[in-house]
């Protein structure tokens, strides 16, 4: 079974105001602005829907999935919401930092120690990953 059903992930027909935003956020000042927004208000709305929505799912119509990994020098749990696009029966993970130069922390976690807990909608699977960098 592949990692799309064990989480039961799908992928949603996008409205015509979800499309928009792909195109604003796609653009250099609006990834520099949702770069430096989101984060805090994704948190706020996670807390208040406890846990059920995340904001670029409502406002993009991406499923986002979450992958907890180990941090490369602390040792410690790091959880991390992502982009999941399928691909064949897994899921490829996007990451691309909000569209800003350098390479998101995650990614050097899952260098160093790849194995990772994915969850979507309160199912999670426990799987060792393979990390490919594309420029």
């Amino acid at each position: 079974m592949g990692l799309v059903q064990a989480l039961d992930y799908k992928l949603p027909v996008p409205s015509a105001v979800q499309r928009a935003m792909w195109h604003i956020s796609s653009s250099r000042p609006g990834a520099w602005l949702f770069a430096r927004s989101l984060p805090q208000v994704d948190k706020f709305v996670l807390r208040m829907s406890r846990g059920q929505v995340r904001l670029a799912g409502v406002t993009a119509g991406i499923p986002v999935l979450t992958i907890t990994t180990t941090g490369a020098r602390s040792g410690r749990r790091r959880t991390t919401p992502l982009l999941g696009v399928p691909f064949g029966g897994d899921i490829a993970i996007i990451g691309t930092n909000f569209g800003q130069l350098g390479t998101p922390g995650w990614y050097y976690n899952l260098r160093a120690q790849p194995r990772a807990e994915v969850t979507y909608r309160n199912r999670s699977v426990t799987l060792g990953v393979s990390v490919t960098r594309r420029s």
